[in-house]
């Protein structure tokens, strides 16, 4: 379709989420947001590493026969 013959169709109307997946979307955003700082945290309190010095920690581990440290 050309770009013209595409400019003149009519757009379907945009839906929108209803209330309750709103609420199910936002529930998904704030354990996207928490998760990762408690897990931080745990690891710091518990080895006084952060997840990524542990990440990087637990690669090399898979990469070597011998134990890490």
């Amino acid at each position: 379709m050309s770009e013209a013959a595409h400019q003149g169709a009519e757009k379907p109307p945009v839906t929108w989420l209803t209330a309750a997946e709103v609420d199910s979307w936002l529930s998904v955003v704030r354990l996207m947001t928490w998760l990762p700082w408690s897990i931080d945290q745990q690891l710091r309190r518990d080895s006084n590493l952060g997840m990524v010095e542990y990440q990087v920690m637990a690669r090399l581990s898979q990469n070597r026969s011998e134990p890490c440290g």
